[in-house]
C-alpha cells in the first residue's frame, strides 16, 4: 500500500544520492583545479622549477613564434541608392615564452654557454576597400587592429657557464589600410583606421636566482636584453565625386609597448 510506495521512493532517493556523491569531484580535486596554473597560450619552451640540468655542454631554450596575418575585406554597391561598408576589427595576442628555471650547469670548457631566447616575428596586414556608385552613394571603410602580443624570457639559478644570455626580442610589422570611393549626384563617405600596439617584452633573471654562487664553479658573463621593434603603418583614403560630395579620413596610431630587462628581487649574481 502507501507504506510500500513510500519505501520505494525513499530507496530510490538514497540510491540517487549515493550515485551523485560518488560521481561528484572531491574537495581536494576541486582545490587542485582552482589553484592550478593556467596553460600558456602561444609558443612556450620551459624548463620547470625544481629541475636540475647538468648538460656538460651548451644549454639552449628557445621559443620562436612566427605570426602572419593578411586580411582583405571589401564591399561594393550600385543602383539608385548605392550604400555599403567594409569593416574589419581584429585583435592579435601572440605569445612567445622561454623559461629556464631550476638549476642549470653547462660544460666547464670555454664556449659552453646557456642561452634562453623568446623570439616573436609578426607580420599583420589588414585592408578594407569599399565603393558605391548611384544617384546617392553612401559608404564607409573601417579597420581597427589591437595588438597585445607578449614576449618573455627568464633564467633561474646557474652553477656554471662560459656565458648566460637571456633575450626577449619582438619584431613586428603592422599595417592597416582603408580605401573608400563614392560616385553619385550626392556622395558621402568616410575612411577610418585605428592601430593600437601595447604588448610586453620582458627579459629577466628570476627572483632569488643564484648565478655563479657554487664554489669552484664559474659563470663568465650574464647578459639580459629586451628588444622591441614595431613598424606601424596606417593609411586611409576616401574619395567622393558628385554634385554634392563629402568625404572624411581618420587615422589613429598608438604604439606603447612595455619593454623591460631586469635582474629580479633577491637574485645574487657573481660573474
Amino acid at each position: 500500500g502507501s507504506d510500500d510506495n513510500s519505501q520505494r521512493v525513499a530507496s530510490a532517493m538514497r540510491n540517487a544520492s549515493t550515485r551523485i556523491s560518488t560521481a561528484a569531484p572531491s574537495q581536494s580535486s576541486l582545490n587542485g583545479k582552482i589553484n592550478s596554473t593556467a596553460p600558456t597560450h602561444g609558443t612556450a619552451a620551459v624548463i620547470e622549477s625544481g629541475a636540475v640540468v647538468d648538460a656538460g655542454e651548451d644549454i639552449e631554450v628557445t621559443a620562436n613564434e612566427d605570426v602572419e596575418v593578411d586580411l582583405i575585406v571589401g564591399g561594393f554597391a550600385g543602383g539608385l541608392l548605392g550604400a555599403g561598408a567594409a569593416i574589419s576589427v581584429t585583435s592579435v595576442a601572440a605569445n612567445a615564452t622561454a623559461e629556464a628555471n631550476g638549476i642549470l650547469a653547462a660544460g666547464d670548457d670555454d664556449g659552453d654557454d646557456i642561452a634562453v631566447k623568446a623570439l616573436l616575428d609578426e607580420d599583420v596586414s589588414i585592408r578594407a576597400l569599399s565603393g558605391q556608385v548611384g544617384f546617392v552613394g553612401l559608404g564607409a571603410a573601417v579597420v581597427v587592429l589591437d595588438d597585445a602580443s607578449t614576449v618573455q624570457a627568464s633564467v633561474g639559478s646557474v652553477i656554471s657557464a662560459s656565458s648566460v644570455t637571456v633575450l626577449a626580442d619582438a619584431d613586428q610589422d603592422l599595417t592597416v589600410e582603408t580605401g573608400q570611393v563614392q560616385v553619385g549626384a550626392g556622395a558621402a563617405g568616410a575612411s577610418f583606421t585605428r592601430l593600437t600596439a601595447d604588448g610586453q617584452v620582458t627579459a629577466t633573471a628570476a627572483n632569488d636566482a643564484r648565478i655563479g654562487q657554487q664554489p669552484n664553479e664559474t659563470v663568465g658573463s650574464l647578459t639580459v636584453t629586451a628588444d622591441s621593434y614595431v613598424n606601424a603603418d596606417a593609411k586611409t583614403t576616401a574619395i567622393a565625386a558628385g554634385v554634392v560630395a563629402l568625404s572624411a579620413n581618420f587615422a589613429f596610431v598608438d604604439v606603447t609597448p612595455s619593454v623591460k630587462a631586469s635582474i629580479g628581487s633577491g637574485a645574487v649574481v657573481d660573474v
